[in-house]
């Protein structure tokens, strides 16, 4: 058997470092692990815990089930009165629409607050861009529906 058939560390050029032969026992590496952690967008499952710094924000506006019936229909008529390309009208209906009702309340609220800041143009669009795929980054399972968010903020 060779040194390397063996497990012994073998000296040369092409060696790993020594540090990476270690086991990750050791506390140091719990304390990288740590440094690491990014903190998580809001409409996480731990965004009570999340360790973005607000500046006196107020808290989210909780839609109820009809304010969320009527925005639907509000991003609705946005995208069939606006002057948009009909690949992206289509796009945005199939994918936003087609999939609101079936979205968790906490994903339906976001939407509602996301497109109500589209309408009312109370955010500039990359600013609204930036919370989309922050939120898409920090939640599992909305690629599907969220893809149509980013398309509609994009069509402002």
């Amino acid at each position: 058997m060779t040194k390397f058939q063996r497990g012994e560390l073998m000296e040369g050029w092409n060696d790993c470092p020594d540090i990476m032969m270690q086991a990750n026992t050791s506390s140091g590496s719990v304390g990288s692990r740590l440094k690491r952690r990014t903190p998580r967008a809001y409409g996480s499952a731990n965004s009570s815990q999340s360790s973005v710094a607000t500046n006196n924000v107020a808290p989210a506006k909780e839609y109820t089930e009809e304010e969320l019936r009527q925005v639907k229909l509000s991003i609705e008529a946005y995208v069939s009165e606006g002057q948009f390309k009909e690949d992206d009208k289509a796009f945005v209906n199939e994918r936003l629409l087609g999939s609101f009702d079936s979205l968790e309340d906490g994903h339906k609220q976001f939407v509602a607050r996301t497109a109500e800041a589209v309408i009312s143009h109370q955010k500039k669009p990359g600013q609204l861009k930036t919370e989309v795929l922050t939120f898409m980054m920090a939640n599992s399972g909305v690629s599907t529906w969220a893809v149509g968010l980013k398309k509609f903020v994009e069509m402002q």
